[in-house]
Formats: C-alpha cells, sequence, structure tokens
C-alpha cells in the first residue's frame, strides 16, 4: 500500500487517470440518467425490467479504462 501510495503521489499522470475515471463514472451516469428521464420506458414490461443501478454505473467500463492507463502507465 505505501508503494501505491508514493507512486500515486509522484506520478502526475497517476492523479489525472484517477481523475478522469472519476469524471467519467460521473458525466456517463448523468447522460443515462437524463436520456432516462427524457425517454423512459414505455410498457409495463418494460417499465419492469428496468434497472436504476445499472444506469448508475453507466459509465465505469470507461472508468476501468482509464484506471488501467494508470496501472500501465506508472
Amino acid at each position: 500500500m505505501k508503494s501505491e501510495w508514493t507512486k500515486l503521489r509522484t506520478q502526475p499522470g497517476a492523479l489525472w487517470s484517477l481523475l478522469s475515471a472519476v469524471i467519467l463514472v460521473v458525466a456517463f451516469a448523468s447522460c443515462t440518467g437524463l436520456l432516462r428521464v427524457a425517454r423512459p420506458p414505455h410498457g409495463a414490461a418494460a417499465a419492469a425490467s428496468f434497472d436504476p443501478t445499472s444506469v448508475s454505473l453507466a459509465g465505469v467500463q470507461l472508468a476501468q479504462v482509464a484506471a488501467g492507463v494508470l496501472r500501465r502507465a506508472c
């Protein structure tokens, strides 16, 4: 843990990668949520199968890419 903390503090790219990961998660969750509000699912079956957790975690895959870049860059 100490070596990882040192790496995060000393590598300038690490901070940018972590910041981009957070921004990607928040931005995609917001955009997906706004899209769902603007265009709600039609019909009882579509409304019943709506998963709000999936909507809120929409940007996690892109954040994983940013974390992968962080791991490879350092």
